[in-house]
């Protein structure tokens, strides 16, 4: 009887304790797939830089599409005349060095006038694509609401974008952990400049939330600032930590 009463508190605490060893394994596996502010940093870069389809190459493409379909159209070219709104889908395919990128835009536009001259254009609508980089490869879709200003005469002057754009989707890591994320990444942008010569970005700020899943559900935000410094380059300030992305 005392032998069977030993035994069977051998056997509970040996039961006790390979419960206990797996909940720490468990624990370690939970705090291994943690999420970091260069994460973070990684992913909104990969929404905003060019040779990715970000928010620079959309930039870029606006400026272009401003200057062929309303300040210099050749002839029969004008496709949006004063309070017109139309609506265009066009895919856009980026290689550049190690990056690809292959997006579907389907955009509203409407051109607003003063005195039958453009004074401002609104440009919204979805866009849904792929991209693989040497950091970080992805899908994701995306709702772009955006209003073009700056249409004087002058072009020394640059053209002005104010608006918002999501990019929700999933992203894989190639570097540190190799992690896969599921993001939902939301930009404003205020008083963006760009040049109407080259079509790049020269100044302005922005914002930026950046709601990150982990496939253990682990989610973090991270709130950021964006300062586009005119040299193919933004500065990014994620909790004091500060982060250059590289647009070109």
């Amino acid at each position: 009887m005392i032998m069977k009463i030993l035994t069977t508190k051998s056997n509970l605490m040996l039961s006790a304790f390979a419960f206990l060893a797996i909940s720490l394994s468990s624990c370690k596996k939970d705090e291994a797939v943690s999420i970091t502010e260069d994460d973070a940093a990684d992913i909104i870069s990969s929404t905003m830089a060019r040779p990715v389809g970000g928010s620079a190459d959309d930039a870029s493409e606006l400026s272009r599409f401003a200057r062929v379909n309303i300040f210099i159209p050749g002839p029969g070219r004008k496709w949006l005349e004063c309070g017109q709104t139309k609506d265009t889908t066009f895919q856009r395919t980026i290689t550049s060095g190690l990056f690809t990128a292959t997006h579907t835009h389907s955009i509203t536009a409407t051109l607003n006038c003063e005195n039958q001259k453009p004074s401002s254009l609104v440009w919204t609508g979805n866009i849904t694509g792929t991209f693989d980089g040497p950091k970080m490869s992805g899908n994701s879709t995306g709702v772009r609401n955006w209003t073009l200003t700056g249409f004087g005469p002058d072009q020394s002057l640059p053209l002005v974008l104010n608006g918002t754009v999501s990019r929700n989707g999933v992203r894989t890591s190639k570097i540190r952990n190799q992690y896969t994320f599921e993001t939902n990444v939301n930009h404003t942008y205020t008083n963006v400049t760009i040049d109407k010569a080259t079509d790049k970005i020269t100044g302005g700020t922005g914002t930026v939330s950046a709601v990150i899943k982990v496939s253990n559900g682990n989610t973090r935000t991270y709130e950021g600032t964006i300062v586009f410094n005119g040299d193919d380059t933004a500065t990014l300030t994620i909790n004091g930590r500060v982060f250059t992305i590289q647009l070109n």
